[in-house]
């Protein structure tokens, strides 16, 4: 059992940093800790940041049992070491964290915000034009192909994230690959080719634009459009939003996390106006991205603040005055 202002420490895969203060009541499993500092020695608010710094990372994996899903013992949390500041000096440092942390949460909850307000509108300018399938404005589809790992001088990448444009995607990329010159043929990717996640959650896509010499992998579904019916661009717009995911939750009997396929995607029905609409609401939607990206940015620069400022803080690197 856990409660109001104890640590939680999840001691699978320390190297996952999953640590922090929790504000409720309730129970966890045997692989986490629930942990008080003794405030007359160090405090209880800088816990959760000392025990994501990389020298507790570092001391974690190192300690840890098991190969799958590595763990750690109490005796391996209790017997880490570190500089231990005056509580004066402690009292500084936990100021300066949580003023870091606290624009930290409110990025998050601004960055949700803006992506709920983008979702309303995407149901809202999507919803026009005539109701048409997704079959009808296809050219062309294909799952990917299962490749030998290894290198060559063919200079063959699998796609990587880099390659995309507004990626909404995971994949695993390796700087070349081994492939003959026919699957390379049937698998490679050009511009504008719309790559979909078979696995995961629904609407995870990326659209590709790179004069890479790459093809795709087996857990990708490579679409190709009529570019005189639909942009790549708004279809990921329709794909992402309640429009699809509702469907394709509804065609795959699933929850959001589904293992989707071609034909499941096929039979999506969606609103198709002009291409001069598409451009505009595209162009709108567009707004909201760059938004997104830029908060993103900002984010990760506040993390690395974060983590940059705990590992010296705490680790004596760096004095506050």
């Amino acid at each position: 059992k856990f409660k109001p202002g104890q640590v939680l420490y999840v001691t699978r895969r320390g190297y996952l940093r999953k640590c922090g203060i929790v504000d409720t009541e309730g129970i966890c499993s045997n692989v986490t800790f629930a942990m008080e500092a003794d405030e007359t020695k160090f405090l209880q608010s800088l816990l959760p940041f000392l025990m994501q710094t990389e020298n507790f990372v570092e001391h974690a994996t190192s300690n840890a049992h098991g190969s799958t899903n590595p763990f750690l013992n109490w005796k391996d949390i209790a017997k880490y070491e570190f500089l231990l500041p005056p509580l004066e000096d402690q009292k500084k440092i936990s100021e300066v964290l949580w003023e870091v942390e606290n624009n930290v949460s409110g990025m998050e909850s601004y960055i949700d915000k803006i992506k709920r307000i983008k979702s309303k509108l995407q149901v809202s300018l999507l919803n026009t034009g005539k109701k048409i399938s997704v079959k009808e404005i296809t050219s062309e589809h294909k799952q990917g192909f299962y490749f030998n790992e290894g290198y060559n001088n063919g200079g063959v990448y699998l796609v990587r994230i880099t390659d995309l444009e507004n990626p909404n995607i995971n994949f695993t990329s390796m700087p070349k690959i081994r492939i003959s010159d026919k699957d390379y043929e049937q698998f490679k990717v050009l511009e504008g080719d719309f790559l979909i996640a078979r696995s995961g959650a629904i609407g995870r896509y990326g659209i590709y634009k790179s004069e890479n010499k790459a093809v795709f992998g087996s857990y990708i579904i490579r679409f190709r459009f009529d570019g005189k019916k639909i942009i790549p661009g708004y279809f990921g717009q329709l794909f992402s939003s309640k429009i699809c995911s509702k469907q394709l939750k509804v065609i795959s009997q699933s929850s959001a996390n589904v293992n989707i396929n071609a034909e499941n995607i096929k039979k999506l029905i969606i609103p198709l106006p002009s291409l001069e609409q598409q451009q505009s609401i595209l162009s709108k939607l567009e707004i909201f991205d760059k938004l997104i990206e830029n908060s993103m940015k900002h984010l990760s620069a506040l993390k690395s603040l974060r983590n940059k400022l705990s590992n010296e803080l705490l680790k004596g690197d760096l004095r506050l005055k």
